[in-house]
């Protein structure tokens, strides 16, 4: 009974893949917020992180992309564009299959 009381209003939110329009700006939003955490400053930008915004599919969604904000906030040095010196994610290492010692 509680579940169909509570069930009343369904609301569809598509993922960050269906509307890319809307992620300059949560990712500018994100990084703001991120370099005020950090105390960092937030520089213009660069065109790699840009094309990045727009080609990765977010399958993580909202919260990946402020992840990849902080990042990029925690990559910036004073005088840097936002973007220069954090490396993008890419194809994750495997691990050896086995360590010696």
């Amino acid at each position: 009974d509680l579940y169909f009381r509570l069930n009343v209003v369904t609301l569809r939110i598509p993922p960050l893949r269906e509307r890319r329009g809307d992620i300059p700006m949560l990712f500018g939003h994100f990084l703001g917020k991120a370099a005020e955490r950090f105390g960092r400053p937030v520089g213009k930008v660069n065109a790699a992180v840009s094309d990045y915004l727009q080609s990765h599919d977010w399958p993580g969604n909202v919260r990946e992309l402020a992840h990849f904000a902080d990042r990029v906030a925690l990559g910036l040095g004073p005088d840097d564009e936002a973007g220069a010196s954090p490396a993008l994610p890419g194809p994750a290492a495997a691990l050896p299959e086995r360590v010696g010692q």
